[in-house]
């Protein structure tokens, strides 16, 4: 079973993540079991840490596995594989889940059992992730980061560019996102969207066999063994297939950010 969850791009764009300190409360760490954001290897910065939702209005499990795949998907938008995790450390009361990018952890979540009426249950309390460009290939696609490489085969900074896949359980299960600039000012979301689901929040329509504008630029990303170009003024981007450069798609851009919790 593959589990589509939100991306944070989208959620931080709406306002929607809150951080927390690490310091505060049990439920970052218990005793000799490391706090999500300490459980890390990142080359270099972590990327978010939140704390989920309270108890009473978090999603309850029976098993700790099922509730990192809930949790994450009550609040989040990226994609998550049951075999993408391992379990680090493991109490009583908790379980701490990492994924691993080359024998490194790049992303945990920490899983806590209910007490009282919920003892037997469990749910998602805290994770913390690495900058999404420590997540090419493989590692990204299973955490649901599309990073993008530039020429020279480096992943280029997730502010400037990132791919993340719609959630499933807003009807987008064949939609894909692309954000540029994410939160600045000057940001771009590109939507992929073959249904036409979304047109109405679009400033064209999605082109599978498009003609590449005489104005429009390579950026020099690639991913996937397709190449993104972008017009000065236009109102989509087109990615190109590298090695037939004939197959061209349009993707246009959204009228504002589209968010997977707000009414169409």
């Amino acid at each position: 079973m593959l589990v589509r969850l939100v991306g944070i791009a989208a959620l931080a764009a709406a306002g929607l993540l809150i951080a927390y300190d690490l310091g505060n409360g049990p439920s970052y760490s218990d005793g000799p079991m490391s706090s999500v954001r300490d459980a890390l290897a990142c080359d270099g910065r972590v990327h978010a840490t939140r704390q989920t939702v309270p108890g009473d209005r978090a999603m309850w499990e029976p098993a700790p596995e099922t509730a990192l795949q809930s949790g994450l998907l009550q609040s989040e938008q990226w994609w998550v594989q049951p075999d993408a995790v391992r379990v680090s450390a493991r109490t009583g009361q908790r379980v701490l889940f990492v994924h691993d990018v080359e024998g490194r952890a790049r992303f945990a979540g920490l899983v806590e059992r209910g007490t009282g009426g919920r003892d037997g249950e469990w749910r998602l309390s805290a994770w913390s992730i690495c900058d999404p460009g420590e997540l090419v290939g493989a590692g990204s696609e299973s955490l649901g980061y599309g990073a993008w490489l530039d020429a020279d085969g480096d992943p280029v900074p997730t502010t400037r560019v990132m791919t993340w896949r719609g959630a499933e359980r807003c009807g987008w299960k064949d939609v894909t996102f692309i954000d540029l600039d994410g939160g600045s000012a000057a940001s771009v979301q590109l939507v992929n969207d073959p249904s036409g689901s979304l047109d109405g929040r679009l400033r064209t329509t999605y082109d599978a066999r498009a003609q590449l504008p005489a104005d429009a630029r390579d950026t020099g990303w690639r991913r996937g063994g397709s190449a993104l170009w972008l017009q000065p003024d236009g109102d989509a981007a087109y990615l190109v297939n590298v090695a037939d450069p004939t197959d061209v798609q349009r993707w246009p851009e959204a009228k504002r950010p589209i968010a997977c919790d707000e009414a169409g």
